[in-house]
């Protein structure tokens, strides 16, 4: 996989976290928003990385 195709895989990945992350907020799944912004931020830190 190119390194282009790789990083918008990546940002597609890491917008549906903090869109999920959203919409566990509006239904108050704390836990679950937690585990989806982590993600998110892992996905970006590991984009940024490699």
């Amino acid at each position: 996989m190119s390194k282009t195709a790789m990083n918008t895989a990546l940002d597609a990945l890491r917008y549906l976290a903090w869109m999920a992350a959203a919409g566990l907020f509006v239904y108050k799944e704390a836990e679950l928003m937690c585990l989806a912004v982590v993600a998110a931020i892992g996905l970006g830190h590991w984009r940024e990385a490699h």
